[in-house]
């Protein structure tokens, strides 16, 4: 999420897992079936390994994937993710979705992005899958 997280915000999130209990009570699983949420993490244009949502070349913090979707895969299933970034797209690619590859950049003559878009299909899941 960031390159120190003292708070383990994510972990809390996703597992519920509460770092002092004293103050803010006991963890507790997220997900309707007592077990963590899941994290869609999708990558860039779903075809590079990055999953950064966040840059700014301006500034001397990395690329951190601030944005996250996390769901709960005990009834919803993601069947498709990605980030969308237009500055790695080819031009054949940019041209068939009607982008241009500076779309996703606040200013990219100095390369400042600011956030990038998530796309992420969700399913629900079938009821007999589940028990119910």
């Amino acid at each position: 999420m960031y390159d120190t997280d003292p708070a383990y915000h994510l972990t809390t999130l996703l597992t519920g897992d509460i770092v002092n209990e004293d103050e803010y009570g006991a963890d507790i699983a997220p997900d309707w079936d007592d077990t963590s949420l899941a994290d869609a993490l999708p990558r860039h244009n779903a075809s590079t390994d990055d999953v950064y949502t966040w840059r700014d070349d301006t500034q001397e913090f990395n690329p951190g994937a601030l944005d996250r979707i996390l769901y709960t895969d005990s009834v919803i299933a993601v069947s498709h993710a990605f980030v969308l970034n237009t500055t790695v797209m080819t031009a054949a690619e940019l041209a068939g979705a009607g982008l241009r590859a500076g779309d996703v950049m606040l200013d990219p003559e100095t390369g400042r992005y600011d956030h990038l878009p998530l796309v992420v299909d969700i399913e629900f899941q079938d009821n007999k899958s589940r028990g119910q």
